[in-house]
């Protein structure tokens, strides 16, 4: 769907990427591109429960530093709009995620950017499409837009 000059680009980021871009620092550039102007972030309560359940994760306690994810979830918190998800959705093939869909539903989101491969076989969920941070930025860069 081609957005008016106005409007910005809906999008939702998996908790995945946003780990991701914690640990790896071409996913972290990659990741700046959503804090633009240009793109209009998507959030819900389960996904900040998701990215703070992540950081439980010993493994990963031990890589990204608790200021880094605090400053992550602080900028969340002021850039993007929280959507009170109300759908309920249930076609994923691994049911713990259907609650991006149904996020990507609520918030109307044009792309939902993940790696988990159960999403992105599905390709589009309505009017989503389902992509990689890599294939989304690419894009943007490929079509001249904010990268």
């Amino acid at each position: 769907m081609q957005k008016n000059k106005n409007e910005k680009e809906r999008l939702v980021v998996d908790a995945n990427s946003w780990i991701s871009s914690l640990l790896t620092p071409r996913f972290r550039v990659r990741l700046e591109i959503v804090f633009g102007a240009t793109y209009h972030l998507l959030v819900s309560e389960r996904l900040f429960r998701e990215l703070r359940k992540a950081m439980l994760k010993p493994y990963l306690a031990k890589q990204i530093k608790q200021a880094d994810y605090e400053a992550l979830v602080s900028r969340l918190q002021s850039a993007a709009e929280l959507i009170d998800v109300r759908s309920v959705v249930d076609v994923c093939r691994d049911p713990k995620d259907n609650f991006l869909l149904a996020l990507a539903k609520d918030g109307n989101a044009d792309h939902l950017i993940t790696g988990d491969k159960d999403l992105l076989t599905m390709g589009n969920f309505g009017k989503t499409e389902i992509i990689t941070l890599t294939a989304f930025a690419e894009r943007k860069k490929l079509t001249g837009t904010q990268s």
